[in-house]
């Protein structure tokens, strides 16, 4: 805030930032009621989980979340087909009347 008045140059600095001061206290509640409907206590809260969520992340060996990845990949894959399988036995099933 203070860089914000320093860097005008007029004497009523302060009346000139006072509607961006009003505008950003508006998006800080904002902003904590939505995080509120969420279940978090404001930023801090937000700040904390982000902190113990790296840690977290931070303690699992590099290759295990690329070999998680690519195993959440291919059951992604075989699903897909199973669904794709399944549509068409309702299609040949539709088409015989059955």
């Amino acid at each position: 805030m203070w860089l914000t008045i320093g860097s005008r140059p007029h004497e009523n600095a302060v009346e000139l930032v006072l509607p961006e001061l009003a505008a950003l206290a508006l998006f800080a509640d904002e902003l904590g009621r939505r995080l509120g409907h969420d279940g978090f206590d404001g930023l801090s809260e937000i700040a904390s989980l982000h902190g113990r969520l790296r840690a977290l992340l931070a303690s699992i060996p590099d290759g295990d979340l690329e070999r998680a990845h690519a195993a959440l990949g291919e059951l992604v894959a075989a699903l897909e087909d199973v669904a794709r399988r399944l549509e068409q036995l309702a299609q040949l099933k539709r088409a015989v009347g059955a």
